[in-house]
């Protein structure tokens, strides 16, 4: 009801457009570095996100809105722009291929299926259009090779294989070394530790810091 209600206002209406414009042509742009074997670092640590997991976050919110207004609007142009910026939000993430970026892509298809039964507007039709154009991008960079001759078939098997090589070596590296979650292994164990320990008022940030830093070796 909340989104509808903010569907329906207008002053909402042009923000999301800008935001949605501003998104597409960010990831028009990322698109077209992979393509061309660029390495202009859009994906990673560059001019535009800090890193991968937060060039998810952001397209977590991106192909929601998308997929929400292609969903939700009745005007023919508004749906065509909207299935354009989502789809090109769908291949940054799969080029990104990262787990952050996999698990907000599939993501934004609950997102966007629950908010669509929240608003009582699901189009079964377009939902689906949803779904099959995301796997028409996918099969395209799986099997188009960019100018670099790679696919996104090499790239998500050399990053099974580095996923693969530090889940073996996370045993012997601790979990303050863990390189699958940035050590949050450790921090996860110690809030959970600490909430079961005083469940009701808490350890208070001072001593949570003493904490934290006792679980990863003074990292934190």
């Amino acid at each position: 009801p909340a989104a509808l209600g903010l569907w329906e206002e207008k002053q909402a209406r042009r923000f999301l457009a800008v935001f949605l414009i501003a998104a597409g042509l960010v990831n028009a742009a990322i698109v077209a570095e992979y393509y061309a074997g660029a390495h202009w670092n859009l994906c990673h640590t560059g001019i535009v996100f800090y890193n991968s997991n937060h060039l998810a976050y952001y397209l977590l919110v991106e192909t929601v809105a998308a997929g929400l207004v292609f969903v939700l609007t009745d005007r023919k142009a508004q749906q065509w722009i909207a299935l354009a910026i989502y789809l090109c939000g769908v291949a940054s993430l799969l080029i990104a291929n990262t787990l952050g970026c996999l698990v907000a892509l599939v993501l934004s298809f609950v997102l966007t299926f629950i908010v669509l039964l929240l608003t009582k507007r699901f189009r079964a039709g377009r939902f689906l259009t949803l779904i099959l154009g995301a796997g028409a991008v996918f099969l395209a960079l799986y099997l188009v090779p960019n100018a670099a001759g790679r696919t996104l078939k090499s790239k998500v098997l050399a990053n099974l294989r580095v996923l693969d090589a530090s889940a073996a070596a996370l045993p012997n590296l601790g979990e303050a070394s863990d390189s699958l979650g940035s050590g949050r292994m450790a921090l996860w164990k110690c809030g959970f530790r600490s909430a079961l320990e005083k469940p009701l008022f808490g350890c208070g940030l001072a001593e949570m810091r003493v904490r934290l830093s006792q679980a990863t070796n003074g990292k934190v």
